[in-house]
């Protein structure tokens, strides 16, 4: 393999981070993104029912919950992952990261329900696709293989939609010394436990 298709294998694995913090208006965008997560949750914690009451636990709780847990895993992952950056750039490239991966990995659940009504079901689309598989229940739950799966799919979906919207609108030459983004191999993964354990918590009694 070649020095380019090696950096080119590279780039279809990072997320797309130096890309949105290189424009200023993509910064912006991306900021207030993140609060899309507020009807996002809504629409999502009504789509499922568990044995706390939609009403008794905030939504707007639930998303600052989940920010909270974007924002102090970021502190982790840039003490594990070095790559010559200071420590308060790593922490912010991973919170950027994370905060926008698991916002439009909502999108894309929401999108799924959305689909699934289209069907008459009251369920989101991979779901219905993945039902038929063996002890393939109800969803979500805490620690639970089957919820991890769906998640993780819609993880990859959103990761391939923000890579699409940055190489249609923001791709131009940006300068050599941009951060680079985490690798989406630990992106996608982490994005989906923490909706994982934020949407299987709502349904514990």
């Amino acid at each position: 393999m070649t020095n380019g298709a090696a950096v080119q294998h590279a780039d279809c694995l990072e997320f797309p981070v130096g890309a949105i913090v290189a424009r200023r208006g993509f910064e912006d965008f991306a900021s207030r993104f993140v609060w899309l997560a507020i009807p996002l949750e809504y629409y999502l914690l009504t789509r499922f029912t568990g044995g706390v009451e939609i009403w008794s636990l905030p939504i707007v709780f639930i998303a600052l919950l989940t920010i909270g847990m974007a924002i102090g895993i970021s502190c982790i992952m840039a003490l594990l992952i070095r790559d010559g950056a200071s420590y308060s750039a790593r922490v912010r490239i991973w919170a950027v990261t994370l905060l926008l991966q698991w916002v439009t990995s909502l999108l894309m659940l929401a999108m799924g329900y959305v689909l699934g009504r289209g069907f008459g079901e009251d369920y989101d689309l991979l779901y219905l696709v993945m039902r038929g598989l063996p002890n393939f229940g109800s969803y979500p739950w805490v620690l639970d293989p089957r919820t991890y799966t769906i998640y993780v799919l819609y993880s990859v979906a959103a990761a391939i939609f923000i890579k699409l919207v940055v190489r249609l609108f923001g791709e131009p030459d940006f300068p050599a010394d941009l951060p680079r983004g985490p690798n989406l191999v630990f992106v996608v993964p982490l994005t989906a436990a923490i909706m994982m354990v934020v949407h299987g918590l709502t349904r514990l009694s």
